[in-house]
């Protein structure tokens, strides 16, 4: 019962894989190609683009408690 219970929740998220993996490489690769270019801006990029997720989440949690 277990068993298959984590297999049916395993088979429905790997879809999601792809989308985790580019989304965990494009900011890489963001940073590979622009760090030749302007490496300040670059970095500053590479700071700023995990802080995105959680300023949506921040947001979320004020327009959900004030709903």
């Amino acid at each position: 019962m277990i068993k298959t219970r984590l297999i049916k929740q395993l088979g429905s998220s790997s879809r999601y894989l792809s989308q985790f993996a580019y989304a965990f490489l494009a900011p890489l690769t963001l940073f590979a190609v622009l760090v030749k270019i302007d490496a300040p801006a670059s970095i500053f990029l590479f700071c700023a683009v995990p802080v995105i997720p959680i300023v949506i989440m921040v947001v979320m949690l004020v327009a959900d408690s004030n709903g």
